[in-house]
Formats: C-alpha cells, structure tokens, sequence
C-alpha cells in the first residue's frame, strides 16, 4: 500500500506541472482565438458601416462594390437580384427617394471563420412626394465572405418589419 501511495504521489507531482502547462497553453490559445474574433467582428462592422455611409451618401456604384462576386440580394423594395448592372440600378433608383438614409437600430456580428453574419434591424426613411417623412422599419441579414480584398457581402436579405 505504501508503494502505491508513493508511486501516486510521484505521479502526481510530475504530472500537475505538465498539466499546469497544458491548460495555460489552452488559456493562451482561447485569448488568441478571442482576440482574432473581436478584430474580426469589428472589421465587419466597419464594412456594415460602410454599406450604410456610402448608401447615405446616395452612392449606388459604391454601395454594390461592396457585394462580392457570386451575391445574392433579397431586397426590401424588390425581387431578387444576383448580378451587378441590376444591382447598381436598383440602388440608383431607391436612392432616387427624396432624402432616403438608413439607420442601424441592431446589429448582431458573428465571426465563423471565413464567414460571418450581420442580422439585426434598421430604417430607412425619406420624404414621400406629398412631403412626409416616411419611416420603413426593416429586418436585415447581411452575410460576408473573407477575400484577399477584406470582408464582402455575399447574401444579403431585408424585409420591412412586420407590424
């Protein structure tokens, strides 16, 4: 029995620091990870933000080329849209709205590796032609793709907020 104590006791001294290693690489590798992830969600963020500066800024050629190659739209205002020209031209004509802005009410960011997700909510508003303010509450999803070029939508659906 006093062999078996000793033998454990051994064990245990020699094994604790080799764990004590381990876990402390673990924790490195959980901070590194963290770290990449916060960078990542943040770099998304600035394209969201992005998205939403060039769109008020009524640029539609700027606010398409931040949607990658291969994208798909399911817009607000229209049907689905997956190639570039129709894509500008319907930028072009809902920028065409008098004063139209958008404004980010939510915004959920979710890094996957070399894809995230944007979802939340947010407005567009604008004058009508009787000179109201309009308000348009509306659910988004935007979802990016890493390229060589930085983050770039590669899906993005919206959909007026049901009452």
């Amino acid at each position: 029995m006093r062999l078996i104590s000793c033998l454990f006791a051994s064990l245990l001294c020699v094994s604790l620091p080799v764990w004590a290693d381990l876990h402390a690489d673990l924790e490195k590798e959980e901070y590194v990870d963290k770290q990449f992830i916060e960078a990542e969600i943040q770099a998304v963020k600035r394209v969201s933000q992005e998205w939403a500066a060039r769109f008020n800024a009524h640029q539609p050629i700027k606010v398409a080329a931040l949607y990658g190659d291969s994208f798909i739209l399911y817009a607000t205002f229209t049907t689905k849209i997956d190639k570039p020209e129709p894509l500008v031209n319907y930028f072009v004509n809902l920028l065409k709205k008098k004063d139209i802005k958008v404004v980010y009410n939510e915004q959920n960011i979710r890094v996957h590796g070399a894809g995230a997700v944007d979802s939340g909510l947010y407005t567009f508003s604008f004058i009508d032609e009787k000179g109201k303010k309009v308000e348009v509450p509306a659910r988004y999803t935007f979802v990016f793709e890493l390229t060589p070029e930085g983050w770039q939508i590669v899906d993005h659906h919206s959909s007026v907020l049901p009452e």
